[in-house]
């Protein structure tokens, strides 16, 4: 039997952004300060093209298909404006209508050595997507190396969307902020847990022991809460992190909840008996005996856990910290 907490509560996922449908979008060719750098440019936007295909989630790319018209139309909505305003349109067998574009330009500074690469998220007119600017630079003996480049749109994209990664940031410390308040109030209540068991014995303490007990649910309940959410939501949450975190940052997320999962595993699972199951057989008793048998297993099943604390929880919100200063390190690099 495993001594695991059964108070399954549903609950809103704190980490997860809102779930939209992918902006539909189209590059424009990204332009040059030099002529000689025309296939750079033209290497910029294709591969700037493959980072958003790998962004499914958020992004469907349309072919490129009458820009110039498209532009041309563009330009009209900008001088009609109002309710004259023509509804832009790329030409796709699927009929899909995009919402923004990006168009980006690629110069080279000749005091530095380096390319400079700008892309800007527009908004097609009539729709609402918010505008977005980013820069980085390349050295000039990098940006004919097809990794080099793949790594620098990449870091591009993070830009980008540093909005979403700040919010994604704030998310994931709202959580861990959540499950080490919990797990330290259901600590803190093991801890006490012998002086309040005593009260059962005594009728003048019967109202307090009530008390105790109730609270002592509320606790196991405030944690189960967080853990439940976490196995229910396993892939979802790491799923909305990743859409913005990528990389490293990612594959330490998922290893940093299989470490939380760890830890409850050895801390609620074995083959003992459940310490609810022990406390309500504790308090429905009756006869002086099984009171004091009762009691004494709740005491051994208590150190078990007070030691699984002690031993493993340290490590965990260390991790945590760890974990938490990295991202923090990452977008102040952006």
């Amino acid at each position: 039997m495993k001594r695991t907490f059964t108070l399954i509560c549903s609950l809103l996922t704190l980490m997860a952004l809102n779930a939209q449908s992918p902006m539909v979008t189209y590059v424009w060719e990204f332009e040059t300060s030099h002529d000689e750098y025309l296939d750079q440019a033209t290497w910029i936007t294709e591969s700037f093209e493959g980072e958003l295909l790998e962004h499914k989630e958020l992004y469907v790319l349309v072919e490129r298909n009458n820009l110039a018209e498209v532009k041309q139309h563009e330009k009209l909505n900008d001088k009609l404006g109002g309710e004259q305003a023509l509804r832009v349109r790329v030409s796709e067998p699927e009929g899909l209508e995009p919402g923004a574009y990006f168009g980006g330009k690629l110069e080279y500074d000749e005091g530095s050595g380096e390319f400079r690469v700008t892309v800007n998220l527009t908004s097609v007119t009539g729709s609402a997507h918010k505008m977005r600017k980013a820069e980085i630079s390349i050295p000039k003996g990098l940006i004919n190396d097809h990794q080099s480049r793949k790594e620098a749109v990449n870091k591009l994209f993070a830009k980008l969307h540093l909005e979403e990664q700040k919010e994604v940031r704030e998310n994931v410390s709202s959580w861990f902020d959540n499950y080490t308040f919990q797990a330290k109030e259901l600590q803190n209540q093991m801890r006490e847990m012998d002086s309040w068991l005593s009260l059962k014995s005594n009728k003048a303490g019967a109202a307090e022991y009530a008390k105790k007990v109730t609270l002592f649910a509320e606790k196991i309940q405030g944690y189960n809460q967080v853990i439940e959410q976490l196995l229910n939501d396993r892939t979802l949450i790491i799923n909305n992190f990743c859409l913005y975190w990528e990389g490293n940052s990612c594959k330490q997320y998922s290893r940093l909840l299989d470490k939380v999962l760890g830890f409850h595993d050895r801390l609620f699972n074995d083959d003992s008996n459940d310490i609810i199951q022990l406390i309500n057989q504790y308090t429905g008793a009756t006869k002086s005996k099984t009171i004091k048998e009762t009691y004494a297993k709740i005491l051994d099943n208590r150190k078990e856990v007070l030691d699984d604390f002690s031993r493993d929880f340290a490590e965990v919100q260390y991790s945590i910290r760890d974990f938490e200063e990295e991202l923090d390190e990452a977008l102040a690099s952006n």
